[in-house]
């Protein structure tokens, strides 16, 4: 009897030890990230049947578990695809803001401003060369900004290709580190082991996959713990981990024209980049493909009207230089041909890369006579030509007759405004859904400092008692030895 009360004894000091192990070390991961705390599930060990008795044989430790909720991790790596992916469209969007920015003198509604006003100022007095000269500066300015803005969004697609290449990489890491921990988590389970940590730090793996894209998981029919992304496949099945790439594709195989050498991302030499509507990944072409194009084409519009209904008007005027007249008071045609139908602007055959290509005119560089002011030969004074190039200030010169050129230009940083507020406000709230649902995960899952401290003492009487029922099994074993006759 006394060696039965000494098993039962030993049982409960192993398990009251083993809880104390436990809650050392949920105290010990207090502040460590995403740590789920642990607890000891004790279960009372088969009873043996004595006479007409049951009796009890002590308790075992059925096993360690992680509390842990698995909705909630759920939840939270959906929200933080969300988030993350409006974190980005706003840090991109605030980018694209900077090179729109009209807070300054230099904007391109001044610019546009200044161009039409130097051929008013041009009007009122057509043989300077002081008001041509200042007409053709600020014409260059003109082309320099529609050129800077170009030059600043080529330089946010290279930001964008740069970024969606770091994230390729990463996710590979991330993923690779993941086949790692299942092969761990799988060998250490099948000898008995306890692999809560492991599996904390691979669910801290999936929630940093989670910044990327929409990261989902499961186990499938053999037991393996897969992990995919919404709309994309699997990407890991146990110990193997799938690989992304990215690369920018041949001009020929580009079916955007803005886009040609940017990236995109494959997964078994198929292109995948449109599944990615989530998550960092997914902010990037979306800001590619919605505000970078929309503005892209935009500029090219504004510059390709704006530079044809200049050259549709100059091209009827002349030059500011003599014509030869005849005895018949003929003009000369070679005179005509040299002074007349003159571009202001340089264009591409097409609007696309307008205004990357726009430029002035080869004549209007070389000599500023070439501004034609007057609409007919010889006529010095006559300023027809500089004030009609001057009121397409106030024309409608978009493609859908509504707007002028400066109005056209404000929509589209309007555009780009709304959509980057709307962002912002996005990501405020998912901000603010995200930290809620951690708190939730939080609550469960947490350390307490203070129910551990409880549980320390708690486990420490149970060691303490357990260890007294062992020694009054040990008395009664000796009072048993002292009562046996001696030989």
């Amino acid at each position: 009897m006394s060696g039965d009360l000494l098993s039962i004894g030993h049982s409960g000091m192993s398990a009251a030890k083993k809880s104390l192990h436990t809650t050392g070390h949920n105290i010990a991961n207090v502040n460590s990230e995403n740590y789920s705390r642990q607890r000891v599930i004790q279960t009372a060990r088969d009873p043996l049947g004595e006479g007409n008795y049951l009796i009890g044989t002590g308790t075992n430790v059925r096993t360690i578990e992680r509390v842990h909720d698995k909705f909630l991790e759920r939840r939270i790596n959906s929200m933080l695809s969300e988030h993350h992916f409006n974190l980005e469209r706003q840090a991109q969007l605030s980018n694209l803001e900077v090179i729109f920015n009209e807070i300054n003198s230099e904007g391109m509604t001044t610019s546009i401003s200044n161009f039409f006003n130097s051929f008013r100022e041009l009007s009122n007095n057509p043989g300077s060369e002081t008001a041509r000269s200042f007409t053709r500066e600020n014409a260059r300015l003109l082309v320099n900004n529609f050129h800077k803005i170009k030059e600043s969004m080529a330089q946010s697609l290279v930001h964008i290709n740069n970024k969606i290449d770091e994230s390729v990489m990463d996710i590979n890491s991330i993923l690779a580190n993941i086949a790692n921990l299942n092969v761990k988590i799988r060998e250490m389970e099948s000898s008995n082991g306890e692999s809560g940590d492991l599996r904390d730090e691979r669910d801290l793996n999936i929630n940093k996959l989670s910044h990327f894209f929409t990261a989902e998981s499961y186990l499938d029919d053999a037991g393996r713990y897969v992990v995919s992304a919404r709309g994309l496949g699997t990407l890991v099945v146990g110990g193997i981990a799938q690989e992304l790439r990215a690369y920018s594709p041949p001009r020929e195989e580009t079916t955007n024209d803005y886009f040609a050498g940017a990236k995109e991302i494959y997964l078994n030499n198929k292109k995948v980049s449109q599944s990615f509507i989530q998550g960092k990944i997914g902010a990037y072409y979306a800001t590619r493909e919605n505000e970078i194009q929309m503005l892209q084409e935009r500029v090219d519009e504004i510059a390709w009207n704006l530079a044809t209904a200049v050259n549709e008007v100059h091209q009827r005027g002349f030059a500011n230089k003599p014509i030869a007249v005849d005895e018949k008071g003929n003009f000369s045609a070679v005179d005509v041909a040299e002074s007349t139908g003159l571009q202001f602007f340089h264009l591409p055959k097409t609007q696309f890369q307008a205004a990357e290509l726009l430029d002035l005119a080869p004549e209007i560089k070389a000599d500023l006579a070439n501004i034609a002011t007057a609409m007919a030969p010889n006529s010095p004074a006559d300023n027809r030509i500089a004030l009609a190039i001057a009121k397409l200030q106030n024309q409608a010169l978009s493609s859908d007759g509504r707007r002028t050129a400066e109005e056209d230009y404000l929509q589209s940083v309007s555009m780009l405004a709304m959509n980057a507020a709307r962002v912002k406000v996005s990501s405020e709230q998912s901000e603010g859904l995200l930290a809620q649902t951690k708190f939730f995960k939080e609550t469960i899952s947490g350390v307490s400092i203070d129910e551990e401290t409880a549980n320390l003492v708690k486990y420490q009487h149970a060691f303490d008692a357990s260890a007294r029922v062992m020694r009054v099994a040990d008395d009664m074993f000796k009072a048993v030895l002292g009562i046996m006759p001696s030989r």
